[in-house]
């Protein structure tokens, strides 16, 4: 992993390849598609993308944060810090566009 962090732009997706265990070739893999997704093929770029977002919009009772969870979280929130409804509304709203 330290030559893979260390690796020039260029040389990134070549370092994924030294990498012997698999979890860290996926570690690595979601770092590119973070910060560096131009290094990815459209169709792989659209591959996480799309994992993300099912992920994300999961109805299944999972233990990450899904889109649906924060805004019952939000709609608490709203209730016990009024002061703060616009704010939240504009996260709520967010969520919402973006599912």
């Amino acid at each position: 992993m330290r030559d893979f962090h260390s690796a020039a732009l260029d040389g990134k997706l070549q370092a994924i390849g030294q990498l012997i265990d698999p979890r860290f070739r996926t570690f690595a893999k979601r770092i590119i598609f973070d910060n560096f997704p131009q290094l990815l093929g459209d169709v792989e770029r659209a591959n996480y993308a799309t994992a993300i977002r099912q992920r994300l919009n999961s109805e299944d009772d999972v233990p990450w944060v899904t889109v649906n969870k924060a805004k019952c979280d939000i709609d608490k929130l709203k209730e016990k810090h009024p002061e703060r409804k616009e704010e939240l509304q504009r996260i709520y709203d967010y969520l919402d566009r973006h599912k």
